[in-house]
């Protein structure tokens, strides 16, 4: 028998979802998942618009709101890789991360420059290097995929040097 606080939960890899149990949270959450959903299917077309990460935060509500949506965005055949891994904690592909880094500061530079407030020519470079430590300090979701075929080979040596 399930206790009360498992009841309801499933996991998927990593991602614990717990459905809350409110029907207008549930459905507040629901709503701000498509709304991620539109914002990321923009960020496609739109080059100063990310996709991926409107997509993690669409899965992130649907895994408080309908697990079978959350279910739809991490089997995605194209973007379901990127949101998972980030969601399990494996980090964000190196290439993802010099991409983003590079069309933020491109976007942030024109817009540095279009903008006529001093706050704003102030701001909008500090807001960049806020969001690229962000990006940059996450893990290369690279290095998890070589570090798990290495420790996946026969014979290799998994101890740590501390012995542990």
């Amino acid at each position: 028998m399930e206790d009360s606080e498992t009841q309801g939960t499933t996991y998927i890899s990593a991602m614990k979802i717990k459905i809350v149990k409110n029907p207008i949270a549930r459905l507040f959450l629901k709503f701000l998942g498509f709304f991620c959903i539109g914002l990321g299917i923009l960020g496609i077309a739109l080059p100063v618009l990310p996709t991926t990460p409107f997509l993690i935060l669409a899965a992130v509500c649907f895994s408080y709101s309908s697990e079978k949506f959350f279910n739809k965005i991490v089997s995605h055949p194209k973007f379901g890789p990127s949101v998972k891994n980030y969601l399990d904690g494996k980090g964000i592909p190196r290439r993802a991360k010099r991409i983003a880094v590079f069309v933020l500061w491109l976007s942030i530079g024109f817009s540095t420059w279009i903008v006529k407030p001093m706050w704003l020519k102030v701001f909008l470079p500090a807001l960049a290097i806020y969001v690229s430590w962000f990006i940059l300090r996450e893990p290369d979701s690279d290095d998890y995929l070589l570090t798990e075929k290495v420790d996946s080979q026969p014979g290799a040596d998994t101890t740590s040097e501390t012995g542990k």
